[in-house]
């Protein structure tokens, strides 16, 4: 199994969200994570919120976890 410190040599944060794409970067401006979702988002109301605010939610989770 790859470790964290292993991961952080390809990866770097902190991360961060761009919802015009829907995507999550890293501190080089690598994308990392693609945030999906939005086959079930779109049918609730604010959709499009809905899915920024997890993708948010993803990039302060990665963030947190990383910088222990």
């Amino acid at each position: 199994m790859v470790t964290k410190r292993e991961v952080l040599q390809v990866i770097k944060p902190p991360f961060h969200y761009e919802s015009l794409g829907q995507e999550i970067f890293d501190s080089e401006n690598k994308l990392v994570l693609d945030v999906r979702g939005w086959g079930y988002f779109q049918y609730e109301l604010n959709g499009e919120e809905l899915q920024d605010t997890w993708g948010q939610m993803v990039t302060d989770i990665l963030n947190k976890e990383f910088n222990k």
